[in-house]
């Protein structure tokens, strides 16, 4: 659906600074999530969040410590999916929330299921922070149609 993002990064890497890309996709780390290094076999440190299910089947002596820098100072890209009872005005109602905040909508997306009236918009907002994420979906889990939110 959203093509990969890729940026351009400073992460701290077991003390050594070093710049690489990382890819964004929908579901992949942003800067103020846990995250760890891995050691590659010929293709350097990729970098996953901390909880990432690949984590745990990797060879723990090639995993190192990682963070992101404290002065990142750039936009990133967050996906977020919002199932909700379908009802009218309900991508209005998301979209206002988001515009309110001062966050910028670069994509979206929404399908309807007419049998069970339920919907499922995606929205990709430019944040700054994993903060932001959050409060974006503490405010759109406040209105009565959403059922859930998840990044």
């Amino acid at each position: 659906m959203f093509k990969h993002i890729l940026k351009k990064t400073l992460i701290a890497i077991a003390t050594i600074w070093l710049i690489i890309t990382i890819s964004f996709t929908l579901v992949h780390t942003m800067p103020g999530d846990p995250i760890i290094g891995f050691v590659t076999r010929g293709r350097g440190v990729s970098v996953h969040c901390v909880d990432c299910p690949n984590v745990k089947n990797m060879e723990p002596e090639r995993l190192i410590e990682a963070k992101w820098d404290d002065v990142i100072s750039q936009n990133f890209l967050a996906s977020l999916k919002i199932y909700c009872e379908n009802k009218g005005g309900i991508l209005a109602a998301v979209t206002t929330i988001i515009s309110n905040m001062k966050i910028s909508i670069t994509g979206a997306f929404a399908r309807s299921d007419n049998d069970t009236g339920t919907a499922e918009i995606t929205v990709m907002l430019e944040v700054k922070s994993t903060d932001q994420v959050e409060d974006v979906i503490k405010k759109l889990k406040t209105l009565p149609e959403v059922i859930d939110v998840h990044r």
